[in-house]
């Protein structure tokens, strides 16, 4: 006979998401790309993350690790970084930046198709160039389930971007903007100066209900996150 055990599925989810909820001590490079989440993480601690999330959380990390083990050596894997407060922890740093992501999209990505639908990727990687020092890097994609062809069929697959961060100092000068935006956002207890966050993010957001950018449209979203974006770097 064969029952579910809800009981340890349940202690196993929990443990997840306890781990995945830990508070972080201060100003990190993800802090900087999803600087509401930052805001309301920080502010609203009790806020838990649902199962769904939890569970594309553990598969994600799952491939991430065991791709970063295949790859480097234990010295070049998880590197911590810092720079002027922030801090960041690289992948995979030997002689090149490389930033790893897992991701359920079913179609391949074009360069394109990244730098207009995936900045955050592209600036978490330009930022560990900047604190580095490094001009070279590359984005590692891990593709969970690729759709083969006209199929319904899916199947893992990974591909490589070569990534020119360009000029370091201007994105020096971005992400001190970027920090002194957040840093007052946090004094006075106002997430509406923060550019809102991807839209993907929002799906499963644990802070859907509190959000300030809740119930915006993604037009409304992309204009705001220009405008924030505009008055940080002024």
């Amino acid at each position: 006979m064969i029952t579910e055990n809800t009981t340890v599925r349940d202690q196993i989810l929990e443990a997840a998401r306890r781990h995945l909820s830990r508070q972080r001590e201060g100003i990190h490079v993800s802090s900087l790309i999803y600087p509401l989440k930052h805001y309301y993480r920080t502010k609203y601690p009790e806020a838990a993350l649902s199962d769904r999330l939890v569970g594309f959380f553990m598969a994600g990390r799952g491939h991430h690790s065991i791709i970063q083990m295949l790859a480097a050596q234990p010295q070049y894997r998880e590197v911590s970084v810092e720079w002027m407060g922030i801090r960041g922890t690289v992948d995979i740093f030997q002689d090149s930046v490389i930033e790893i992501k897992t991701t359920r999209i079913q179609t391949l990505l074009t360069p394109e198709r990244i730098a207009h639908d995936h900045q955050e990727w592209i600036l978490q990687i330009k930022y560990y160039c900047a604190m580095t020092g490094s001009t070279r890097a590359q984005l590692w994609l891990f593709y969970l389930g690729l759709r083969e062809g006209d199929q319904r069929r899916t199947a893992p697959a990974l591909q490589v971007f070569d990534v020119d961060p360009g000029d370091l100092e201007a994105i020096r000068a971005e992400m001190l903007g970027r920090k002194q935006l957040l840093e007052k956002a946090m004094a006075t207890n106002n997430p509406s100066l923060l550019p809102p966050c991807p839209a993907w993010m929002c799906r499963d957001c644990e802070f859907g209900q509190i959000c300030t950018f809740a119930g915006r449209s993604e037009t409304q979203k992309e204009k705001l996150n220009a405008e924030a974006i505009e008055i940080e770097l002024l």
